[in-house]
């Protein structure tokens, strides 16, 4: 077992110790790159820039994707606005996810990631 796999075991240990839900701690975009071979940490141990830019990017591509297929096509919206509003919209997700994760690690006392 390497050191990442070491701390993400006590990282997970920590979470479910707090009562934080697995699919809090381990959300499908992170468990998907962890499957591909990524080592991504539990959003609550990563840094506040990381949380952001993950949520924004994955959030403004799926649901700019989605509108683009279900609505925004269909009304004539240009690729050029579309394309701006699905970053806006990730941009607001973004930060609003590693508000809610940095609040998540303050409330819960959880370790450092390079302490675990």
């Amino acid at each position: 077992m390497d050191d990442f796999d070491r701390k993400f075991a006590a990282a997970q240990a920590e979470l479910a110790k707090a009562g934080i839900l697995s699919s809090n701690s381990n959300p499908p975009i992170l468990a998907l790159l962890r499957k591909i071979g990524l080592k991504s940490r539990p959003p609550h141990y990563a840094p506040f820039i990381v949380v952001f830019n993950v949520s924004a990017v994955s959030f403004a591509c799926a649901w700019g994707s989605l509108m683009w297929y279900l609505i925004w096509s269909e009304s004539g919206m240009s690729s050029n606005r579309a394309v701006s509003t699905a970053i806006m919209v990730g941009a607001l997700f973004g930060i609003a996810m590693a508000f809610y994760y940095d609040r998540g690690r303050k409330k819960h006392g959880l370790t450092p990631w390079h302490k675990l």
